[in-house]
């Protein structure tokens, strides 16, 4: 029999992604558990909804919100994560079972993708989400990260501009008593992309440019971001270290995988 001294075990550095399934793999909790691979903590899955996509469209979404609260009771009576993300959650009743579990958990280091309009235009949810969104779950979250659709949803602001990103992420943390605000610049025209990270308890900013890189493959980016910055957190990371991290990291795998494609032989030819 093998005999193990526990003060010689490593240990993971759990990080617990809540979101909705995509079965193209590209967004969603498979991209979600991908970062996680990638960052080398080790990835936990509560699945908040189910999607019917491919990397280009959405056609249908169904909350498993009712299944939700056994799944994260289960989880997270036995682990608690170093870090969470929650990205779609597909109606009030998912909002309210993750805002519980937050709460009755103490969960730390949360980042929220505040998921409302999918890439190809699919609504996600509706003014009772925002409602129980903004109320209920934002206010107990480390950072939120709308790109500037969302933001404008959160503020009934018309964003164009680097200076618009900042009176926004501004205006989202005062009015919703969000800690950081990071507004996802990438809907702005132009050649740089420039993201804007605001920190309520030092009223600061911080802008995070980059050069545009012009690829298809962004199915997911978002997913892929908010769990990077989740994995930098549960490291021990800083908030604005982490998103510096977490934007480094895809801007390589933008770059590394921009001239990817799914083989012609295995699309459909009539697509």
């Amino acid at each position: 029999m093998t005999t193990h001294n526990p003060d010689t075990f490593d240990y993971y550095i759990p990080v617990l992604c809540v979101a909705g399934s995509d079965p193209s793999g590209g967004a969603g909790i498979q991209a979600d558990l991908k970062t996680c691979e990638a960052f080398g903590c080790y990835g936990m899955a509560v699945v908040s909804g189910l999607t019917a996509q491919s990397p280009s469209r959405v056609t249908a979404v169904r909350s498993v919100s009712d299944f939700m609260e056994a799944q994260l009771e289960t989880l997270l009576d036995e682990v608690r994560p170093a870090a969470v993300k929650t990205g779609m959650l597909a109606d009030v009743g998912a909002v309210k079972a993750m805002a519980t579990a937050i709460k009755r958990y103490g969960l730390k280091n949360v980042t929220s993708d505040p998921v409302m309009v999918s890439t190809s235009g699919y609504a996600l949810t509706d003014s009772s989400y925002i409602e129980a969104l903004t109320t209920l779950l934002l206010p107990h979250v480390t950072i939120i990260t709308p790109n500037v659709p969302e933001a404008e949803v959160l503020t009934d602001l018309s964003i164009t501009s680097l200076n618009d990103c900042c009176r926004a992420a501004k205006l989202i943390s005062r009015r919703y008593g969000c800690r950081c605000v990071l507004v996802k610049g990438g809907h702005i025209t132009g050649n740089i992309a420039a993201d804007t990270l605001y920190v309520a308890h030092t009223d600061t900013f911080h802008i995070f440019e980059s050069e545009r890189i012009i690829t298809p493959n962004t199915h997911g980016t978002g997913c892929r971001l908010s769990t990077a910055i989740a994995c930098g957190l549960g490291c021990g990371l800083s908030v604005p270290d982490a998103v510096d991290r977490a934007k480094n990291w895809l801007a390589a795998e933008l770059r590394r995988y921009a001239r990817y494609r799914f083989p012609k032989s295995l699309q459909n030819p009539h697509l």
